[in-house]
């Protein structure tokens, strides 16, 4: 089972007023290893019992939310080799 799939389980649980120790067992019966450390299931826990409603995990600090292509990359390695381009970008520069 994924962790998405893991976390699903926490919020049906835990939204069944059960307590986090019997989450626990629970998830330690049906995934075994698998199984989220205590820590984390508390954590789950406690969040949608706070009103959390999404199983996701939200945008990290310093993580890039942004995504990269190969179709981008090629584009910005043909535009870097373009002479035009780098003489109005040195243009540009030098206006600053």
């Amino acid at each position: 089972m994924g962790k998405l799939e893991l976390r699903a389980v926490i919020k049906q649980m835990c939204l069944k007023n059960l307590i986090t120790e019997r989450v626990k067992q629970h998830l330690q019966n049906t995934s075994g290893a698998n199984a989220l450390p205590y820590p984390a299931i508390a954590r789950w826990c406690a969040e949608f019992e706070r009103g959390r409603t999404s199983s996701n995990y939200g945008p990290r600090f310093g993580h890039s939310v942004t995504v990269v292509t190969e179709e981008m990359v090629e584009g910005v390695s043909e535009r870097a080799s373009d002479p035009k381009m780098l003489k109005q970008l040195s243009l540009q520069y030098r206006k600053f």
